[in-house]
């Protein structure tokens, strides 16, 4: 089985850490790796990711491979740094507002045996209609011309990743 390492830029993102990480806890089966990828918050977004990550490891409530580290502001220029110290066979980018289905290790799995890179539907959390026709566009976009968007969650075979110059 593919390992899969989740790479998230994050950018004054303490308000969203607490969630994400109780959602990337839960998933099933768990990643091996995420590493967190700080542009230079303002917020504490990079303390308290180090916070939480030590907490998890001191109750042990994690069999992944946590990581925080500091980086360049951009979204490319931190995803690519967190690729450089990635260990899965897969890479998951993801935003950290963004949240997986609970079974995404899973999907992530069945579709890189038959290809090198996929994506996740947008789901917005909204009730507003418009914002539902938003989110079916993008998709229905994605399917027709395998654009996807970082909201996305995009994911790629490491080996695919690094021939085509890590971008």
């Amino acid at each position: 089985m593919p390992t899969i390492s989740i790479i998230i830029p994050i950018l004054n993102e303490a308000d969203n850490l607490s969630r994400l990480f109780a959602h990337l806890t839960g998933l099933t089966p768990p990643p091996q790796q995420v590493i967190l990828v700080d542009g230079g918050s303002i917020d504490g977004s990079f303390a308290l990711a180090q916070y939480l990550i030590k907490d998890l490891r001191v109750v042990q409530q994690s069999a992944i491979d946590w990581q925080v580290l500091a980086s360049s502001a951009g979204r490319a220029l931190q995803m690519n740094r967190g690729a450089t110290l990635a260990t899965g066979d897969v890479l998951l980018f993801l935003h950290a507002d963004t949240q997986l289905p609970n079974h995404a290790m899973t999907e992530i799995m069945s579709v890189v045996i038959r290809a090198e890179w996929g994506r996740f539907d947008v789901r917005l959390d909204s009730s507003e209609c418009m914002l539902k026709l938003v989110s079916k566009m993008i998709n229905w976009r994605s399917r027709l011309t395998g654009i996807a968007t970082g909201d996305q969650a995009i994911f790629v075979k490491r080996d695919w990743f690094e021939q085509i110059g890590g971008r």
